[in-house]
């Protein structure tokens, strides 16, 4: 059982804050009551009960800077059509896996690079699957690294090459 203000990452809504647990009659359970920390106007009801528990703990610092480690390694994924690209991106946005969350931004930015080099516009849907994982993930990190989430991808560019300078 979660303990409140305990931050936790939602599946979809990324880290939240455990604000307490409420009974409520839709049906009659007990819920927990989650503050999503991005998203200031939203509130989300779990049950505390529920069998498929869209909820996990907030990854380490030492998780963080494990996966950070990783990026280079990572390979793009490759789509068939914008059809894959759509339901191969919702299923890792729905998947709460951090490393997948990160292939699927690399390939996203990658994808939008290229298509800037070759002078045309980005797809808005590429666009909007790039803001969704960097959001989650990004927003995962900046809580395990204790920094905001605009200063993650700075962080991550040092990291990795300070990593570099000492290889």
């Amino acid at each position: 059982m979660w303990a409140e203000n305990e931050l936790v990452v939602h599946e979809s809504a990324g880290v939240c804050r455990i604000m307490g647990v409420k009974k409520m009659n839709r049906p009659q359970r007990e819920y927990y009551v989650l503050a999503p920390l991005y998203d200031k106007n939203s509130t989300i009801y779990i049950p505390v009960d529920t069998e498929q528990n869209p909820l996990r703990p907030v990854m380490t610092r030492q998780q963080a800077l494990n996966l950070i480690d990783q990026l280079p390694e990572l390979t793009e994924l490759h789509f068939d059509s914008m059809n894959d690209e759509k339901l191969r991106a919702a299923d890792i946005l729905s998947s709460g896996d951090q490393l997948r969350l990160a292939q699927l931004t690399k390939t996203m930015y990658h994808i939008q690079r290229r298509r800037a080099r070759s002078s045309k516009n980005a797809y808005a849907t590429d666009r909007g699957i790039l803001r969704q994982a960097e959001r989650l993930l990004f927003g995962e990190l900046a809580v395990s690294l204790e920094l905001t989430v605009d200063g993650v991808q700075d962080f991550i560019s040092r990291q990795l090459e300070a990593d570099v300078a000492e290889a």
